[in-house]
């Protein structure tokens, strides 16, 4: 994707938000707004904190894709939720969906920024 922006728009700083599924076990921390880097390191929630950390890094792949920054290295975690359908607080698109007996959600939030982009070019091979 090329993206055009003009260096006299404004940068935003947006909150996003990804989930991690992870399957439900007796032992899953309840986790609320911590760094991901702050997971015990103790077995078996050291399991919890790899899957996590994979999580966290394909997050941060995917919106460095799409132009954004993070504004700091910190991505905090939230946690366990039955899985759910996760929407957007305005209502316009839902951004995950899983069966609720599937296993549990964990929900990693960061903060970003982004020039406010002109026009966006997809090319055919991003579209597979």
């Amino acid at each position: 994707m090329l993206t055009k922006v003009a260096p006299e728009l404004p940068v935003v700083e947006v909150q996003l938000r990804a989930v991690v599924k992870v399957d439900d076990k007796p032992w899953l921390p309840k986790l609320e707004g911590i760094r991901v880097d702050d997971v015990d390191i103790h077995w078996p929630v050291s399991l919890l904190r790899e899957k996590l950390y994979d999580g966290a890094k394909q997050f941060l792949r995917e919106l460095r894709k799409q132009g954004y920054q993070p504004v700091d290295k910190e991505i905090l975690v939230w946690g366990p939720f039955d899985g759910k359908r996760w929407e957007l607080s305005d209502g316009t698109r839902a951004f995950d969906r899983h069966d609720p007996e599937a296993g549990k959600d964990y929900l990693l939030i960061a903060y970003f920024r982004k020039r406010a982009v002109l026009t966006e070019i997809w090319t055919p091979e991003e579209a597979l």
